[in-house]
């Protein structure tokens, strides 16, 4: 088997792996790890082979100095030259900011004429949250590199240097008297393979309220997405879900019934000929919720709370007409409270969900 970034030999009883890039200092990458797991199951099959030893090919001097800058209170920087034998001088540099309204973290890295690319390489990342005013809001995520080796080259861990994809986006929340209206928008740069879809822009209002002084709860959210795609069809989705439910709730039990209904619709460019282009689906949802909360009052007058664990904790599921989910618990102790707990999250040991769609 040839191998592209290892060398590979057999010296029995040892087997030899040579990691071989060292124009990226024999940084790991995708290839790489595939190159090596098949070279190690290939010696694990040879019943000659006692030890294996993975090493690097060439050698590289690289000394890295962190300085960390207390500007102000509310303001710090870290900032960390990086010099590679190989390549040259890069420095990195990350700036945190906290104000009342808004906080933040900028990242930037930049070395000149790369010795071996004869290119500028650099990288920056832009983390912000922020508030205009008590109901607006914002979120900015921007992470830009010059080049699709960036990470291949300069990343320290396997996860860095699998990168194919760089997030960019931006949302904007404004919240009023029981509704939010979100606007969203979100794009990629592809360092390797097919970008995903950019959502240019995606808007989701929300609200929910009581009707009939506290009887009914609603409940409705809509979306409307426009969807970019540089080699897959795309276009825009509106997508519609209002609920109403109505609860009833004891000390021992609570029992939620709720009626939704579902419309989506799509309009799509560049639909496989004899497809629908603007295909939609109207589905009503039925569903019942309930619940048992069980305490137990011990002898010293306080109420023990059961409370369900990770491992106690069992879900059924049955494919038909009707899906059935139920949720219980074992308990395997019990924890003594001065108060009743008849919150659901602390004390709910049955659960049964039935949920009708048609």
């Amino acid at each position: 088997m040839s191998y592209k970034m290892i060398l590979v030999d057999c010296k029995e009883p040892v087997g030899l792996i040579t990691l071989n890039r060292p124009e990226a200092m024999n940084a790991l990458n995708g290839q790489l790890m595939d190159e090596i797991t098949q070279a190690l199951r290939a010696f694990e099959a040879d019943d000659n082979i006692r030890a294996i030893v993975i090493t690097g090919n060439s050698k590289a001097f690289e000394i890295i100095t962190p300085f960390y800058w207390n500007i102000a209170p509310n303001y710090d920087a870290l900032i960390t030259p990086r010099y590679m034998e190989k390549r040259g001088l890069m420095t990195d540099a990350t700036v945190r900011h906290l104000q009342s309204n808004h906080s933040g973290i900028t990242s930037f890295s930049y070395l000149a004429d790369d010795k071996l690319t004869d290119e500028d390489r650099k990288a920056f990342f832009w983390e912000m949250d922020g508030r205009l005013s008590s109901r607006l809001s914002y979120n900015i995520d921007y992470n830009y590199v010059s080049d699709d080796e960036y990470f291949e080259d300069f990343g320290d861990d396997l996860t860095s240097t699998s990168i194919t994809h760089l997030r960019r986006q931006l949302t904007a929340r404004y919240a009023g008297n029981g509704w939010m209206l979100r606007a969203n928008m979100e794009g990629y740069q592809t360092l390797e393979g097919t970008r995903p879809y950019q959502r240019l822009p995606q808007i989701i209002f929300t609200t929910d309220g009581e009707l009939a002084d506290g009887l009914l709860e609603y409940d409705i959210t809509a979306e409307s997405t426009w969807f970019d795609s540089n080699t897959r069809v795309d276009g825009s989705r509106f997508d519609i879900y209002p609920t109403i439910s109505m609860r009833h709730e004891r000390s021992a039990y609570f029992i939620e019934p709720s009626l939704g209904l579902r419309y989506t619709r799509y309009n799509l460019d560049g639909q496989v000929a004899g497809l629908d282009d603007s295909p939609d689906r109207f589905t009503p949802i039925v569903s019942l919720d309930s619940g048992l909360f069980l305490n137990v009052k011990s002898t010293s007058g306080a109420w023990d709370c059961y409370r369900p664990s990770n491992q106690e904790l069992f879900i059924f599921t049955f494919q038909s007409a009707i899906t059935a989910i139920f949720h219980y618990s074992i308990p395997m102790s019990r924890t003594s409270v001065t108060a009743p707990c008849l919150r659901l999250t602390d004390s709910v040991v049955l659960t049964a969900r039935v949920m009708q769609i048609s």
